[in-house]
Order: C-alpha cells, then structure tokens, then sequence
C-alpha cells in the first residue's frame, strides 16, 4: 500500500477552508487505496490518522512562533516520515523541515504574503515559497497567480487541471457540487433580502471594502442589508469594522451570524440575493466564491490572488465605488447571472476534476 503523510498545523477540528480541502483530499486518497497520517498540532480532537506536533506555549497574540517551531518539532517523527512514499506539504515555509525527503509535493493554498512583501514575515515567506517551488519533487499551487509571483508566464483562469510545467501543477480548489446546490432558504434569513459576505473577518478579506460598497449600493436598493457570515479574528479589527458602520448610518442594516456550520451553508447561501468576495490580498480558490455560485447565488469579487481565475463578476479594482457598481450591474441582472455562473463552477470546479488531477500529480 502507498503511504502518504501530511504536513501541516491545522487539520481537525474542520474550521476553515485549509482544513476542508484537506478533508477532502484525505478522502480521495483513502478511496484510491492510500495509507495517510496528518502530522499536526492538537486541537482538541483525537484520531488513528492524526499524529500530534508538540505546541509551544504562546505567551503573546503572535501566531508565527508555532508555525516555524512546528518545523523542527515534527521531526520528531522523522523515522516514520522517512517511510511515507510522499510527503505532502501544506503551505511551503513547511518544506524545509522535511526537505531531506525526496517525495516531498508542496501545495500552495494561495499567497500567503502581501504583494509585494511588506514585512519580514512576508519576505521570509515569498522567499521560501520561492525555494520550495524551486527544489521539490513536485508543486501544487490552487490558482495561476501564484505561478506568476513564481515566475511562470500564464494568464488567469487558463491551464486548469493541467501540469502547466514540469512536476508543477495547477489545480484549483473545487467543491462537493451535490452538496452544494441550491436548497431551501431561511425564511429569517431570507426577508433581509440579503447581500452575503461569507468572510472571517480580518483585513486581507476586505470586510471595510464591502461595508463601504454596500453603503454606496444601499441607496439604490434599499430593501437589502448586508449579512456577515463568520467570526472576527482580531478585536482592533473588530472597533473599526463597527466604528465604520457607526460612521455610515448602516446600523440595523448590517448583521453578524458569526460562525456557520459548514452542512448549513447551502441553506445560508440560497437566503442570499448577492455573495461578496472584497479579498484585499491573500487569497487562493475561494471556496465561498464557488460554493455560493454552486448554490445559484452570484458572486461580486475583486481580481486579487486566484480570484482572478473564478467567473465572478469582477470589480475593475478595490475601491468601494468600483465594487459597488459591480454589485449594481450583478444586482440588475442575477438571475441570468446566477445561472451561467453555476453551469460554470458545476462544470469545471467539481471534485472529479479534482481526483483525477491530483492521482496524475502523485503518479509523477
């Protein structure tokens, strides 16, 4: 039997968008006949799959001492992983802690720098992506902006599926199509007539960018309100997300759901009249991009990071006059939109193109 172990911090409890395209891997490898091992930190849930990386003990709100402290600790496990035919390294400032391995696949889940980099942190990041995309064995990465920032000539939403150079592979992020299809609404949810922002609320995701859209795109229509759909992560951010909608009168048009289970989604998305993705920076496949679209809600997007491959309707830059605008002309014209946009995603976004590329990318 193949045996293929996993290097990243995060996996269960399923959270985010890592943890879920990790699932999902998982399980088609398990389908396909793979012995697998997640070498992780604990969380808080236990598992035969999952091997547990000590965790330093944060004595401040910086995330980066356990993420690079992660990389000398699993080699703690060095003997097994020395057993495991591949290696796949999720995120590559990973990869030099298992860079000895000569069956290493580093997978990108996106940028995970400004552009260009603006601290040392990001530099220290775009550097080692740029060592790992160079020196192993093979290379994932979910949207063709990252092949840019890496070097590689290709224009945005062409090469799905496809090794687009040797041993480097473009394969976006795609989704459950049966689950994520257009279900009952909220009948709560749904008298809002609301515009989704289905974020995690920091910076990067561009909340700030789709209050003020909305506040311009309100006076149009009235009837709708906003709806945020996930947790804030930072408590400063969160002052002046309230301060912002405090400043533009949009109290009780703007609510906050926090964080969702992922099996409601389908039932969230189909309350929703409108999805915004307002990403600023950081941003791979989005799945909430291709989940909502899936469900027969369109989606308003900027171009950043692998967004740019997605058929979103895309403002033609970040300024909440363009994204507005944006949101007005998908507005005005959903229902057809709604319906190219899913014929789209069902059509390429599904997990058998998935499966099929990614088998081809391990059999290399």
């Amino acid at each position: 039997m193949r045996r293929i172990g996993h290097i990243t911090t995060d996996y269960k409890p399923i959270l985010g968008g890592q943890e879920t395209y990790i699932a999902n891997l998982f399980s088609i490898l398990k389908d396909a006949g793979y012995e697998q091992q997640v070498y992780q930190h604990y969380l808080g849930e236990k598992g035969d799959e999952l091997r547990f990386v000590p965790k330093i003990v944060r004595t401040n709100k910086k995330v980066w001492p356990n993420v690079w402290s992660y990389n000398i600790l699993v080699n703690l496990y060095a003997n097994e992983l020395r057993k495991m035919d591949r290696l796949i390294v999720h995120f590559p400032f990973h990869y030099p802690a298992v860079m000895w391995h000569k069956g290493t696949i580093v997978l990108s889940h996106g940028v995970e720098w400004r552009v260009p980099p603006q601290s040392v942190q990001h530099k220290l990041r775009a550097r080692l992506a740029a060592f790992a995309y160079k020196n192993a064995h093979s290379f994932v990465a979910n949207d063709t902006d990252y092949f840019r920032q890496m070097g590689l000539e290709i224009k945005p939403g062409v090469g799905f599926f496809s090794e687009v150079a040797p041993r480097r592979w473009f394969i976006p992020n795609c989704i459950d199509i049966n689950t994520f299809k257009p279900a009952e609404p909220y009948p709560d949810l749904s008298r809002l007539n609301p515009v989704l922002l289905p974020r995690n609320i920091n910076t990067q995701r561009g909340i700030l960018l789709a209050i003020e859209s909305f506040a311009i795109f309100m006076k149009k229509h009235p009837e709708t309100n906003l709806v945020v759909v996930g947790d804030f992560q930072d408590f400063e951010y969160k002052r002046m997300v309230f301060k912002r909608i405090n400043d533009l009168d949009l109290t009780g048009k703007a609510y906050f759901m926090g964080s969702v289970k992922w099996d409601n989604m389908p039932r969230i998305y189909s309350s929703g009249l409108l999805t915004l993705i307002p990403s600023l920076y950081s941003e791979g496949t989005s799945l909430s991009a291709l989940e909502s679209m899936s469900c027969g809600t369109p989606v308003v997007s900027t171009s950043i990071g692998g967004l740019a491959d997605l058929p979103a309707v895309k403002a033609p830059h970040p300024s909440p006059e363009a994204f507005a605008e944006s949101m007005s002309l998908a507005f005005q014209d959903r229902v057809k939109l709604a319906n190219v946009q899913m014929t789209k995603v069902k059509a390429t976004f599904n997990l058998e193109n998935w499966r099929n590329a990614w088998l081809k990318a391990l059999g290399n």
